[in-house]
């Protein structure tokens, strides 16, 4: 699964009013292990699409978020967890064992290569880097779509713990920051599994309505 996340904040289908988020370290994540469903061609070739309909002002690179960021929605204890993780494949890479991949799954697989940490912080920051661009925009009377195309994706990770391939929960914390900005959020979960992470974690929240399919 490829994790899109849509702001809503569009007026009509002029394809000036859509923005397209993406960041190319995502597609560094377990680049070689074959075996998985989600795989870099996914967002290489909705890109390639993409590029085809809409001009090159139509697509804006993302960032890293911030540790800060991250522990918005999961615990101090989880961030520890994955960047032990991360210390542990890098050291191995440095000491010439060559390619390695730790599941670091707890309630289901998820895997992790050198890459991934920041790969994951990459989906983070580049989903919080369109909603602040649209919510400034809108203070500005501009109304505009933002389409996030990222990966590994998030809606199984929960605040303390890893599962369904999922590292970060890039659409609970982006909903977090926009309920803290006062808005009320919908959040439309279009997958084959149930998005646990984003129901667990944000089930007492009175200002966002979870939908999926």
């Amino acid at each position: 699964m490829v994790m899109m996340m849509n702001v809503v904040q569009y007026e009509n289908k002029n394809t000036t009013n859509f923005r397209i988020y993406f960041d190319p370290k995502c597609d560094l994540h377990l680049s070689v292990v074959n075996r998985l469903v989600d795989k870099p061609c996914r967002t290489k070739n909705s890109i390639a699409y993409l590029q085809r309909i809409f001009d090159n002002n139509s697509f804006y690179k993302g960032e890293l978020a911030t540790e800060e960021i991250i522990l918005t929605f999961h615990t101090q204890l989880y961030l520890y967890h994955i960047q032990y993780h991360h210390q542990q494949l890098t050291e191995q890479e440095q000491s010439g064992l060559g390619f390695q991949c730790h599941d670091i799954g707890t309630l289901g697989p998820s895997f992790m290569d050198i890459y991934s940490y920041d790969a994951a912080l990459a989906a983070v920051g580049t989903a919080m880097k369109a909603v602040k661009d649209c919510l400034d925009l809108i203070i500005d009377r501009h109304k505009y779509t933002a389409f996030v195309l990222v990966r590994p994706p998030g809606h199984h990770a929960h605040t303390n713990k890893t599962h369904g391939m999922c590292i970060f929960n890039n659409v609970a914390i982006t909903a977090l920051f926009l309920i803290e900005k006062g808005y009320h959020v919908v959040v439309l979960d279009f997958d084959t599994h149930h998005g646990d992470g984003i129901s667990e974690g944000l089930k007492e929240n009175e200002n966002v309505f979870i939908g999926g399919t």
